[in-house]
């Protein structure tokens, strides 16, 4: 049996949203991910903007709310991962075969 490795993290650290009316509309405006400093994990935006105005900007002020950048060497072990499964199963994903072909198989 061999080890796999352990998959690398989906999500980075980018850079820090301004303490400002241009940060607070970043957050508002994009349905994305965002980096939390100090939860030290990626939080959705729709989570941001659920929490009060003041609970937002005491985290910009103390530069708690980052952008998250998706990690390229997580791409690639996901990609390695795919390509590690079987033909039938990869074209079923792609959507490149018929549901009842896969089946029938």
């Amino acid at each position: 049996m061999t080890a796999r490795k352990k998959a690398p993290r989906k999500w980075l650290c980018g850079e820090i949203i301004p303490n400002n009316e241009a940060g607070l509309l970043e957050i508002a405006t994009t349905r994305g991910w965002f980096y939390s400093n100090g939860l030290n994990k990626p939080i959705h935006s729709v989570v941001i903007c659920n929490m009060s105005l003041s609970t937002i900007i005491s985290h910009l002020r103390w530069g708690r709310i980052h952008r998250a950048t998706l990690n390229p060497d997580w791409v690639e072990f996901e990609r390695e991962k795919f390509l590690d499964l079987p033909e039938d199963a990869r074209k079923a994903i792609a959507g490149d075969s018929d549901l009842a072909e896969v089946g029938a198989a």
